[in-house]
């Protein structure tokens, strides 16, 4: 499935940076929780939170987000399914999503990794969404910016065709609409806790948001706390 999103990130990379630097809920939560160096941030793209955290690290397969990033970070290319990393973190980060844009399979294969290079004492960062907590059809702005070239905005409607369920993007840039497409793997709560098991790991804590909010089945995501 990697593979599959690879078009989509190389067009995303163009502009990863300015249409989302301003998401830093996340990283403000890591801090707060107490998570703590040194850091690998799994699917790490522009290195939108390990740029940010002291004695880190950002592991991303595709090269062109790694370019396109707009401030220089500790960047691997690599897989997130086959870490080419040692025993060495006391923090392991899997943030915006990431695990959504997986099947099962390949899910279990990054927890694995994130397991393999996880301190005794380390703790592992999880943030997806609760299932699919969105309405099919309806279209929503996610984010836009304009500098002295380009004005772009990107919105996202989510849709399901034969049972599978996808973010429909809807880029303008400059006045020209670009569609592309990912494929999202919705998750319950029940399935990641069999997950983060098979890959001989406990999950410790589970918020509905990064406020440290209370979760419950109607919340829109999960922030997770994983540990050995």
């Amino acid at each position: 499935m990697i593979i599959e999103n690879e078009d989509f990130y190389d067009f995303e990379s163009k502009f990863y940076d300015r249409l989302y630097s301003s998401f830093i809920d996340d990283l403000i939560f890591i801090k707060k929780y107490g998570f703590e160096p040194p850091y690998c941030e799994l699917f790490s793209g522009t290195g939108r939170i390990s740029r940010f955290l002291e004695d880190s690290c950002g592991l991303e397969i595709n090269k062109k987000m790694i370019m396109g990033a707009s401030a220089r970070y500790n960047a691997i290319i690599g897989d997130a399914r086959m870490v080419p990393l040692k025993k060495h973190f006391k923090s392991v980060l899997i943030p915006l999503n990431s695990l959504n844009l997986l099947d099962r399979n390949d899910r279990i294969e990054v927890l694995k990794e994130s397991n393999r290079i996880l301190l005794e004492n380390g703790k592992i960062y999880v943030e997806i969404m609760n299932g699919f907590p969105f309405k099919i059809g309806d279209e929503f702005l996610v984010s836009e910016f304009q500098d002295s070239k380009n004005y772009v905005s990107v919105f996202i409607t989510p849709i399901s065709e034969n049972e599978k369920f996808y973010f429909q993007y809807r880029y303008v840039v400059n006045e020209k609409m670009i569609i592309k497409k990912l494929r999202i793997f919705p998750i319950s709560a029940k399935e990641i806790q069999a997950e983060a098991s098979l890959a001989n790991l406990k999950i410790t804590q589970i918020f509905g948001g990064f406020n440290f909010e209370e979760f419950h089945e109607k919340s829109d995501r999960m922030i997770i706390v994983m540990t050995k």
